[in-house]
């Protein structure tokens, strides 16, 4: 055998990375279906970002034009919801696309899923959008009783250029 050739090099070394590179996979696959779970928090890095993680990873999920119209859709039908079928006929959008967006709004909490029958509807999670328009009142807006507005500067920025200053 040849001196630094690969089954020379092959040895403990390589269980060990190979190892932790498998558990580096499942890590990230954990965080990335954690949706709103200590898991989510963590990713978040929310000891260094002073904002709630839920209410990150919801709006991160609206921040898509496709899944912003499906979540309007939904909430304009009610807790009846829609299939599918029906999404992708009202929308006109492929099901695979449709399916990709429904994925990441039921992860972030905004959709739930149930079935009747043979049926799978989606309908809207009031209580988890009033939960982060709580948040944004709460925490973005309020200040002392003070009413939202767009003459209001966001709390942040004050407090940055307070430290600033």
């Amino acid at each position: 055998m040849l001196r630094g050739s690969s089954q020379d090099r092959a040895g403990p070394r390589d269980g060990r990375r190979e190892r932790r590179q498998r558990a580096e996979r499942q890590t990230w696959r954990r965080r990335r279906v954690a949706g709103a779970t200590p898991e989510a928090e963590a990713r978040c890095n929310c000891h260094i970002v002073p904002y709630n993680c839920d209410a990150i990873d919801t709006l991160g999920a609206l921040a898509s034009e496709a899944r912003l119209a499906v979540y309007r859709l939904l909430v304009r039908r009610g807790p009846e919801g829609y299939t599918p079928s029906e999404l992708v006929a009202r929308l006109e959008v492929p099901a695979p696309t449709l399916s990709f967006h429904l994925k990441g709004l039921v992860r972030a909490g905004l959709i739930i899923s149930r079935r009747e029958g043979r049926n799978l509807y989606y309908s809207p999670n009031f209580e988890r959008m009033n939960a982060l328009v709580g948040f944004l009142s709460e925490n973005c807006c309020s200040l002392a009783g003070e009413a939202c507005g767009p003459d209001r500067e966001p709390r942040a920025a004050t407090a940055l250029r307070r430290k600033s200053a």
